[in-house]
């Protein structure tokens, strides 16, 4: 049976209510294609599943859409939303893509050989391009699922397999405030992480994010996000007030460090 199949990324954001015309992908198809295998035999693919390399990560990624993409630039036909992730995450991830290419170049399947663009399908043509260059502000952005898609048609796509990471950010209950469980790998991937939480209940932060460095403390983390509060209050208006000296960090298993963020709203 030949399919049309691809590996990606499923891609989470607070993702725009209202968007340009056009075809338009549903929230949850939207992905970050990592190697395109076209109309292949279903059989053979499923075959090398066991032995597909894995991304050496136990935490997903998490960064921000930085700008707007007219894909192919002369004549465009795909509007897409180009991915910055962030930090020791962000690199783990080429390195990923670069082995799972190899692989499967080495099964003799023949991939595309242009450099790896990291964007996000958001719609396919007839559309206004003046129109969603207009509608693009910067978004943050998590992954944590890597799929095997089979494209159906009409923009659908159906996981015929996963590998699951854990989330780095996860919203969770709190009696007034809110709060999220922050996951990462190193203080500073836990810092990065907990900057774009925050982001995802104002997008509006990202401007305002300062550089997590290697040897952060939690400490030195809740003052740089109350820092980036502070000052986009001053500048726009923000809905939060301040993050809360609260909690510790928690070492698990296998490296995987977390922290409870607690917001004041």
């Amino acid at each position: 049976m030949m399919k049309r199949l691809f590996f990606g990324l499923a891609v989470e954001a607070p993702w725009p209510v209202s968007l340009p015309e056009g075809r338009v992908l549903t929230p949850e198809c939207r992905h970050m294609t990592l190697a395109f295998l076209g109309n292949v035999s279903w059989a053979d693919v499923e075959a090398l599943l066991p032995t597909l390399p894995l991304p050496q990560l136990k935490v997903g990624v998490a960064g921000h859409a930085d700008r707007s993409l007219l894909l192919p630039p002369a004549h465009p036909h795909v509007v897409a939303w180009h991915v910055q992730w962030r930090g020791e995450a962000a690199t783990r991830l080429l390195t990923y893509q670069q082995e799972l290419v190899a692989f499967l170049r080495a099964a003799g399947y023949h991939l595309d050989s242009r450099p790896f663009l990291p964007h996000v399908t958001m719609a396919r043509s007839p559309f206004d391009t003046h129109a969603w260059r207009k509608a693009f502000h910067p978004m943050p952005m998590v992954s944590h699922t890597v799929h095997l898609y089979e494209s159906v048609g009409s923009l659908n796509y159906t996981s015929l397999w996963s590998h699951h990471l854990l989330s780095p950010i996860e919203e969770i209950s709190h009696t007034a405030d809110v709060a999220f469980r922050i996951r990462a790998e190193s203080m500073q991937q836990l810092g990065i992480n907990a900057q774009i939480a925050l982001c995802f209940m104002m997008p509006g932060l990202l401007p305002y994010l300062n550089e997590m460095f290697p040897d952060i403390s939690l400490e030195d983390i809740v003052i740089s996000l109350n820092d980036s509060i502070t000052r986009a209050d001053s500048e726009l208006g923000c809905p939060l007030k301040a993050v809360s000296f609260h909690g510790d960090v928690v070492a698990g298993p296998e490296g995987v460090i977390t922290w409870e963020m607690v917001v004041d709203v």
